[in-house]
């Protein structure tokens, strides 16, 4: 089921009015569920997810995944180079982006736009660029961690 709404932009263009363009930045520590969350609203069609592109290495037992695509320093410096990022920082000594191309087309959708962020830098550069994006901090305590680190 769509959610419908309207949202004020909190610094509002010249000439324009109100945007039926949302953009929701999940952000917290690692492993405290933020992709649990984003596939949930994504499952659900309450959004659509930004992919993003990184330096860093997959971790044992991830692979490509829709959200994230693992590629080499040459290449994420290439596509910097040409102007094809149109986001990029750095993270624990590694490179994040998104394609320009990829957040065009997530824009031109008109839908509910996810992102993830992990690490004050990398949420920093996503909240920059896109200003009017509402952020949520998801947390987990202690004992849940902890949990989830034994079970894994």
């Amino acid at each position: 089921m769509p959610i419908s709404f309207k949202h004020t932009l909190k610094h509002q263009p010249e000439g324009s009015e109100e945007s039926d363009h949302l953009i929701v930045i999940l952000t917290g520590p690692r492993a405290v569920g933020k992709t649990e969350i984003k596939d949930i609203l994504e499952e659900h069609n309450y959004g659509w997810n930004l992919p993003k592109i990184t330096t860093r290495p997959p971790r044992e037992g991830e692979a490509q995944v829709k959200d994230k695509e693992f590629i080499d320093q040459k290449k994420f410096d290439s596509l910097h180079r040409e102007g094809k990022l149109s986001v990029a920082c750095s993270y624990s000594g590694y490179d994040y982006g998104v394609l320009r191309e990829v957040e065009q087309e997530a824009l031109a959708k008109q839908e509910v736009m996810i992102i993830t962020a992990t690490g004050f830098g990398i949420f920093k550069a996503f909240s920059s660029h896109f200003p009017n994006a509402i952020s949520v901090l998801v947390y987990s305590s202690i004992d849940e961690l902890l949990q989830r680190k034994v079970l894994r």
